[in-house]
């Protein structure tokens, strides 16, 4: 498995190494000005002895509704997801969506859509990612943040070393 990238939050201590292959997702999926946002789910595994890797980003599905300003995930789709990927091993850690912007932010419908995903997944995980991706090139074109009590945490990009 070969990184992209990593993000690191460093007033968390935490670090995400970014597969090539979520890298491939976020890349495919920027979305120009004219078509609706997309997104999926973001999975994580937790066994690799060199730190948490993100390897996979669910790909879009038809069941989805969307906009060009606002996606919301089918949530039997979602749901089928997580118990795949538990299943092999992969932890559910957020969501990733398009936007039509070059640098993205969130949103308060981001966060509010971020709160009722991690609802949806089981209320398991208390501090959620999503990664929104813009249309410029990486780094400020692809941002994560974290979901924590007070605020959304805005991760730092690092290319592989």
């Amino acid at each position: 498995m070969t990184c992209a990238w990593t993000w690191t939050w460093p007033s968390l201590g935490v670090s995400l190494k970014v597969a090539d292959s979520a890298a491939e997702v976020f890349d495919r999926f920027k979305q120009s000005s004219a078509v609706v946002e997309s997104g999926g789910q973001l999975f994580v595994d937790c066994s690799k002895d060199d730190g948490l890797w993100l390897v996979t980003a669910t790909l879009p599905h038809l069941r989805d509704k969307a906009g060009i300003n606002w996606l919301e995930l089918d949530g039997r789709r979602c749901r089928q997801e997580i118990l795949r990927y538990n299943a092999i091993g992969l932890r559910w850690v957020g969501v990733w969506h398009s936007h039509p912007e070059d640098e993205p932010l969130y949103s308060a419908q981001d966060l509010s859509s971020l709160i009722s995903a991690a609802t949806s997944a089981g209320g398991a995980l208390p501090h959620p990612l999503v990664v929104i991706v813009g249309r410029a090139a990486r780094p400020a074109g692809v941002r994560a943040w974290s979901l924590r009590t007070e605020s959304m945490v805005q991760s730092e990009f690092h290319h592989p070393s």
